[in-house]
C-alpha cells in the first residue's frame, strides 16, 4: 500500500473544465468523430447536456488535435462582452473583441477601427482566410443577452454566414442541447443552417472507468478495477418506481462528469502521501460519493448565495423542493423572471454549477436535478445546515409551511416566548413565510388564553349562581316554615274563640273570607304583572336578536331587567349576570383589517389606543363605542409598542421599521 516515492500531481480537476496543456480522459471515441465530422462538413454544431463537458473537449482534446492538422485555431469567441462599441451590433463587437484580446497590445486595433469593419472584413484585414478555424464556445449567450433584440441577432447572423462563405473557414458552434430550437430561427444565413450537428454525451462506464483511472496511472497509482466499478456504479444509480409501486435502485446508462471529478479530487486529497494504488477500501476510509457530493453541495451554497445576495436557506429550500416525498427527482416550469419564488439569475448559477439542468418540452423549459445520485447528498446536508443555521422558530416555520399550515405545529408556551425573543432581535432577517407563521403563533396563544379565563369565570359564575340558587331556595323553606306554623297557631287560636264565642266565630269567619277574596286579587294582580314582565322581557329579546352582533351583550341585560322586575330580587344572581356580561366582552369596536399587535388605555381610562399590523395606531371613546376611531398613519410596518404619557395627552408609538412617533391625543393630525 506504500511506496518510496510521494503521490504526484492530481490529476483530476474536480468542477471546473479541462485547459490547454491538461489530458482529457475517457473522450477517445468522441474526439474522433468530432474532428473527423468537423473536417469534413467545415461547420459544425457541438451540442451536449449541461455538465457533459463541451468546453473540456474543445480546450484539452480538440484545438490540439486541430493544429497538428495544420489548422490555424482562432482564440475562443464569446458573444457576450459587455464593452461595447459605438455604432457597432453588440454581438459582432463581442466577436471581433473576443478575436483581437489575444493579440500583442501594440497589435490591437483600436475601438473605432473595429467599429468600421464587419465579421468577414476583420478576418480578411487580419490574413484568416485559409485553414482557420472559428470556435464560438457556450454559443447560446446570443440567444440570453437580451431576448427582445431579435433584430440585433438576424444582423449577427447575416455577417457570420458572410463570413463562412469563404471556404478557407472552418466554424465550430457549441450549445446547450436546451437552446436547440430557439437558436433554429437564425440559422437560415449559415452556409449549412448549422444542419450538421455532433451530440456529446454524458459519460458511459467504459469511459467513466477511463476517466477514472488513466489519471491516476498517470500518477503512478493504480486505481484498482474492482474499486474503479464500485465507484461507476454508485455515480450512476438512479432511482426507479416499478408498476407495482415498490421503490428500488438500478444503475443508470451515464455518470455525470462533474459528479466523477468531483468524487475523485476529495479521493485523491485524501490518499496518504506515498499511497500506490487506491483500492475498495480507501473509498470508505478517504470518502465516499455521498460525503463528496454532499460537500460539493455545501461549497457551492454558500458560493451562490454570496455572490446573488440571495439567503442560503432560501436557496437550499428550493432545491429540496425538486426532491419528491418518495425521494424522486421533480421538475418545475420556468416562470418569467422567477421560478417558484426564486430569481432566474439564481437559478443560471445552479445550472452553471452543475447541480441543475434545464430541459425544454412542449414550448416550456424545465428544471430539474442533474442526477438522482444528488438527492441524497442534498438532503442530508440540507438538515444539518438548518439544526446548524437556524432558530428553532425558522425550523418549524418551514416545518408549518410544508405540511400545509397545520395549527397542530404552532408554538405555544415558553416556546412561544423564546421565538419572539429570537424574532424581535433579528427582524431583519425574517422571511415573510416565518413572519407569517409567529402571528399565527400569536393569535393562536391570544385565542387559548381568552378561552381559558373565559372558562374560569363562567365556572366562577356558575359557583355563584349555584350558592345564589341555595340561598333562595332556603329562603323558601324558611318562609314556608314560619308560615306552617303560623297558620297552626291561628288555628288553636280560632278553635278556642270559636267554643268561646259562636258569633265571634262567625264574625272572624266572615273576615277570613273577606281576607281570602283580598289575597286572591292580590294574587292575581302580581300575576299580571309577571306576565307583563316577561313580555316586556320577550319584547325586548326579540329586539336584540335583530342585532345579531350584540345579541349576547343584550340578552344579559334583560336578563338583569328581568330579574330586577321581579317581586324579589337575588342579590347573587344580580352580580353573576353583570359578571357574565363582563366576560362575553361588551360592545366591539371595529375597525382594523388583521391582527391587533397591542393596546393600551389612557390613564383616565376614557380612551383607548391600539396598534396593528399595517402601520397604523386608533383612537377610541370608550364611553362611544359607535363612535369612528381617530386613525393614526405614518410607520411603514406594524405597530407593536403603545404608551400613553401620565397626563394622558400624549401618546408615544413603535413599529418594526424600527421608528418611534408621539401624537398629542387631542390634535391626532400634528
Amino acid at each position: 500500500m506504500t511506496s518510496s516515492l510521494p503521490i504526484q500531481h492530481n490529476h483530476y480537476v474536480g468542477p471546473r473544465p479541462y485547459v490547454r496543456g491538461e489530458t482529457l480522459y475517457g473522450r477517445d471515441t468522441d474526439l474522433r468523430k468530432l474532428i473527423n465530422l468537423l473536417v469534413a462538413e467545415r461547420i459544425v454544431l457541438l451540442c451536449a447536456p449541461s455538465g457533459a463537458g463541451k468546453t473540456s473537449l474543445i480546450q484539452a482534446a480538440l484545438i490540439p488535435r486541430l493544429e497538428a492538422r495544420d489548422f490555424q485555431v482562432l482564440p475562443n469567441i464569446r458573444v457576450n462582452a459587455e464593452t461595447p462599441i459605438p455604432g457597432l451590433n453588440r454581438y459582432v463587437a463581442s466577436t471581433l473583441q473576443s478575436l483581437e484580446e489575444r493579440r500583442p497590445v501594440e497589435e490591437q486595433l483600436s475601438l473605432d477601427e473595429l467599429g468600421t469593419l464587419s465579421i468577414d472584413a476583420y478576418l480578411t484585414r487580419r490574413g484568416m482566410d485559409d485553414s482557420v478555424v472559428l470556435i464560438f464556445d457556450q454559443f447560446e449567450e446570443v440567444l440570453t443577452a437580451d431576448l427582445a433584440d431579435r433584430e440585433a441577432k438576424h444582423t449577427y447572423f447575416v455577417q457570420l454566414g458572410e463570413a463562412l462563405r469563404n471556404r478557407g473557414r472552418w466554424a465550430l458552434f457549441a450549445i446547450r442541447e436546451d437552446y436547440l430550437a430557439a437558436l433554429q430561427p437564425y440559422a437560415r444565413p449559415i452556409p449549412t443552417q448549422l444542419g450538421t450537428v455532433f451530440r456529446l454525451d454524458l459519460l458511459e462506464a467504459d469511459a467513466a472507468r477511463q476517466a477514472i483511472q488513466r489519471p491516476a496511472l498517470a500518477a503512478g497509482v493504480a486505481f484498482a478495477d474492482d474499486a474503479a466499478t464500485r465507484l461507476i456504479d454508485d455515480l450512476r444509480r438512479v432511482r426507479v418506481q416499478r408498476m407495482e409501486g415498490v421503490i428500488e435502485d438500478q444503475l443508470g446508462p451515464y455518470v455525470e462528469p462533474v459528479q466523477l471529478q468531483v468524487v475523485c479530487l476529495r479521493l485523491w486529497a485524501g490518499l496518504p502521501p506515498e499511497a500506490e494504488a487506491i483500492t475498495v477500501a480507501d473509498l470508505g476510509v478517504v470518502g465516499d460519493v455521498d460525503s463528496a457530493l454532499r460537500q460539493y453541495y455545501a461549497d457551492q451554497m454558500q458560493a451562490i448565495a454570496g455572490a446573488s445576495g440571495v439567503r442560503e436557506g432560501i436557496i437550499r429550500d428550493w432545491c429540496e423542493r425538486l426532491i419528491s416525498e418518495q425521494g424522486f427527482r421533480t421538475q418545475v416550469a420556468q416562470g418569467a423572471r422567477a421560478t417558484d419564488g426564486l430569481d432566474n439569475a439564481v437559478i443560471q448559477r445552479l445550472i452553471d454549477a452543475h447541480l441543475l439542468r434545464a430541459e425544454p418540452r412542449r414550448g416550456l423549459t424545465w428544471f430539474e436535478l442533474t442526477h438522482d445520485r444528488l438527492v441524497g447528498p442534498i438532503q442530508s446536508d440540507n438538515v444539518a445546515w438548518r439544526d446548524a443555521n437556524l432558530s428553532p422558530l425558522q425550523q418549524q416555520a418551514r416545518l408549518w409551511e410544508r405540511q400545509q399550515r397545520p395549527e397542530g405545529l404552532l408554538l405555544r408556551g415558553e416556546a412561544l416566548a423564546q421565538a419572539e425573543g429570537w424574532a424581535r432581535a433579528n427582524a431583519e432577517t425574517l422571511a415573510p413565510a416565518e413572519r407569517e407563521y409567529l402571528i399565527a403563533c400569536q393569535v393562536a396563544h391570544a385565542a387559548a388564553e381568552r378561552e381559558r379565563r373565559d372558562a374560569r369565570r363562567i365556572r366562577s359564575l356558575l359557583v355563584g349562581v349555584v350558592v345564589a340558587l341555595v340561598i333562595a331556595l332556603g329562603l323558601a323553606g324558611l318562609a314556608f316554615a314560619l308560615y306552617s306554623n303560623s297558620q297552626e297557631q291561628t288555628s288553636l287560636a280560632q278553635t278556642a274563640e270559636a267554643q268561646a264565642n259562636v258569633q265571634k266565630q262567625m264574625a272572624e269567619d266572615a273576615q277570613a273570607n273577606a281576607e281570602t277574596q283580598r289575597q286572591t286579587a292580590v294574587a292575581a294582580q302580581a300575576n299580571a304583572e309577571s306576565q307583563l314582565a316577561n313580555a316586556n322581557a320577550q319584547r325586548l329579546a326579540a329586539q336584540a336578536m335583530e342585532v345579531p352582533e350584540y345579541a349576547p351583550q343584550r340578552g344579559l341585560l334583560l336578563a338583569l331587567e328581568a330579574l330586577r322586575q321581579t317581586s324579589s330580587p337575588i342579590s347573587a344572581a344580580d352580580q353573576s349576570l353583570r359578571d357574565l356580561l363582563t366576560v362575553i366582552g361588551g360592545l366591539p369596536f371595529r375597525g382594523h383589517e388583521g391582527p391587533i399587535y397591542t393596546l393600551a388605555f389612557s390613564p383616565d381610562g376614557r380612551t383607548l389606543a391600539t396598534g396593528s399590523w399595517d402601520g397604523t395606531a386608533r383612537l377610541w371613546r370608550v364611553d362611544q363605542p359607535d363612535t369612528a376611531p381617530t386613525v393614526l398613519r405614518g410607520h411603514e410596518e406594524s405597530v407593536m409598542t403603545l404608551a400613553f404619557s401620565p397626563d394622558g395627552r400624549t401618546l408615544a408609538t413603535g413599529s418594526d421599521d424600527g421608528t418611534v412617533r408621539l401624537w398629542q391625543v387631542d390634535q391626532p393630525e400634528v
